[in-house]
């Protein structure tokens, strides 16, 4: 069998089973235990990385952004957004959290086109005759490649900045 689940009824199991586990896991963040926080990371992170590598082309997002990046900012929504989460009439977690997981892979892929736009997108002035690029108007090879760096470092800076603000066990899923 190999792992593979072959009939609906051990299907449904199997989605009992994890809704379980991520029940007991939530009443334990909400009564304060961040381990259960860590361990709900951990076992939401092979999920949400499904997600963004399924739905997710690297050239559709923002300079500086790969899709490491929007899994982990993912799971940061998902956890910011556990008090609003109710389990009732059947609703399973990993619905609901998908759900907001898609919606921040939608947000991501967007401010990507809209940053490669400000980039790409021809300019005019007053009398709206184009102007160059920002792209062409530096047309020095070694500006873009400096700014592409100023962009990347800003915002690896940004990621370890949130780094720091999560438990041990989160910042070792996050790396």
């Amino acid at each position: 069998t190999g792992g593979f689940i072959h009939t609906a009824s051990e299907k449904a199991n199997r989605a009992r089973e994890q809704q379980e586990m991520y029940t007991q896991l939530l009443e334990r963040i909400k009564a304060g235990d961040e381990l259960a926080t860590d361990e709900l990371c951990a076992k939401l992170y092979p999920f949400v990385k499904g997600m963004v590598w399924n739905r997710v082309r690297a050239d559709q997002l923002s300079i500086g952004s790969g899709r490491d990046d929007v899994a982990q900012g993912a799971i940061i929504k998902v956890l910011n957004g556990l008090s609003k989460y109710e389990a009732r009439d059947g609703a399973l977690f990993t619905t609901w959290a998908g759900t907001i997981i898609k919606n921040y892979i939608i947000d991501c892929i967007r401010k990507g086109k809209a940053s490669k736009e400000r980039v790409e997108s021809p300019h005019r002035n007053d009398l709206g005759e184009e102007l160059p690029s920002i792209i062409e108007r530096t047309a020095d090879p070694h500006t873009i490649d400096t700014l592409s760096e100023m962009i990347k470092r800003s915002g690896h800076e940004m990621f370890l900045l949130a780094l720091n603000e999560l438990s041990p066990m989160q910042q070792k899923v996050a790396r």
